[in-house]
């Protein structure tokens, strides 16, 4: 059974985020001249406004749109946390990382979860075919060790929230399909909301 205990599951999720980190880390200029376009620091600016108390405003003055609010929403306490100077651009890229981490795990899980057949005994599908792990764990491989997927993940932008999100949509509505009702339709739903 696929699970996150799973010391082969630990190692590559651990293993994706620690590359992502080392990227998310890197000196400013670094991350200016490789990773991060003009778009990351609109967030940044929007997000150290928000922190301030003055609103969703890029100026301090108009209120401003075009910018995905949830993910601004999530930068806004690192901004507050840490005011000024290199620091919150580092956490803002760590909070992609993680979240596109999350999403390369979720995304073995919904195959661990389609390969064994949406079983109401996913551990029994396991043992008997021994497909599904095999199968996820090629999937989390393939997408936490994706050179773009790394490189877009530690952008600044919404892409790491944006993954998740949809991984997690999709591993809403695959759980709902595997026994519907009215709970997993409505989680399904706000996870589509989400996404």
């Amino acid at each position: 059974m696929m699970n996150l205990g799973d010391r082969r599951v630990v190692g590559l999720v651990f293993a994706g985020l620690i590359v992502r980190l080392a990227v998310a880390w890197q000196p400013v200029p670094v991350l200016i001249a490789r990773v991060l376009p003009d778009d990351a620091f609109i967030y940044f600016v929007i997000a150290r406004n928000m922190a301030a108390g003055l609103g969703a405003t890029f100026d301090g003055l108009a209120p401003t749109n075009g910018f995905h609010p949830l993910w601004a929403l999530a930068l806004t306490p690192v901004f507050a946390l840490w005011p000024g100077g290199d620091t919150p651009l580092h956490w803002a890229l760590t909070l992609g990382a993680l979240c596109d981490t999350a999403a390369g795990w979720l995304a073995g899980w919904i195959v661990w979860r389609r390969r064994s057949g949406f079983s109401r005994d996913p551990a029994r599908a396991e043992r008997e075919s021994g497909q599904p792990q095999s199968a996820a764990m090629i999937t989390m491989a393939l997408y936490l060790f994706n050179p773009r997927a790394i490189q877009e993940s530690v952008n600044g932008l919404e892409t790491g929230l944006a993954m998740l999100a949809l991984a997690v949509c999709v591993a809403a509505w695959q759980w709902a399909g595997e026994r519907p009702g009215a709970g997993r339709d409505a989680l399904f739903g706000a996870a589509c909301g989400l996404a």
